[in-house]
């Protein structure tokens, strides 16, 4: 992570005496730097998943939930998960506002 070495007005680094009587430096963490270099670690290690709207607006609007459930099989066969499996991941489990079903 990233630390900085905190220094007086002149520039000079500030020491001070650890618990174990050792003399050290004052050093300050940065968080939001840490914070930007863990980001960019995860986005090049495949962590995180971009989400994008696919289609434009409206598109499935006009869709029931059975044609909506159509097309999202119909989607994951087509990139290769079996039929069987497309649709359990869709139909034993909907959830409605307020509970499941």
């Amino acid at each position: 992570m990233q630390h900085t070495v905190i220094t007086n007005v002149v520039g000079r680094p500030i020491k001070v005496d650890t618990p174990e009587g050792e003399m050290a430096l004052l050093v300050g963490f940065k968080p939001r730097e840490a914070t930007r270099a863990l980001e960019l670690l995860g986005k090049e290690l495949g962590i995180f998943v971009e989400r994008r709207e696919r289609g434009r607006p409206g598109d499935f609007a006009g869709l029931s939930d059975a044609e909506l459930e159509a097309k999202l099989v119909q989607t994951l066969v087509d990139r290769g998960l079996p039929e069987e499996q497309a649709r359990a991941l869709y139909s034993p489990r909907r959830v409605r506002i307020g509970g499941t079903a």
